[in-house]
This record gives C-alpha cells, sequence and structure tokens, in this order.
C-alpha cells in the first residue's frame, strides 16, 4: 500500500501552461500535480499512480499546502 512517507515535489515545466506545475513524487511515481491555471485558479490534477494510496486527511491537507506554496513562490 503506497503512502505519502518518503514523498516529494518536483517542479515540472509545460510550454503550454503560464505557471509551472509542481509533481508529487513517490519512489519513480508522479501521484499528482499542483500549480496555477493561466487565470490564477490553484488545481490539484491526480496521475493514474494514484490508486492504492492511503493519506489521512491530515496528511493530505500538509501535503497540498506544500505544494501550494510552492507555487505561489513560484508565480
Amino acid at each position: 500500500m503506497k503512502t505519502l512517507k518518503g514523498c516529494e515535489f518536483q517542479k515540472a515545466s509545460d510550454v503550454d501552461r503560464e505557471y509551472a506545475s509542481f509533481e508529487l513524487m513517490i519512489d519513480d511515481e508522479i501521484i499528482l500535480e499542483v500549480g496555477f491555471s493561466d487565470d490564477g485558479e490553484f488545481q490539484v490534477f491526480f496521475e493514474y499512480a494514484a490508486p492504492g494510496l492511503l493519506v489521512t486527511w491530515s496528511e493530505f491537507q500538509a501535503c497540498i499546502e506544500r505544494g501550494r506554496e510552492l507555487a505561489e513562490l513560484d508565480r
């Protein structure tokens, strides 16, 4: 079963976006991506590697907030 232990964000670039996105990685798998849309709305995109991922609500909130902080710093 996958958990968020040992996960980290890495910056990803997409030439079709105004702002960079950040990928949450567990081992070599992308679990989700966060970032701001071209309209400035914060978005979370879940990848296919997420099935079977078990997290507590507080872990999930902390993870999303960390991603949002990184995205804010990069705006």
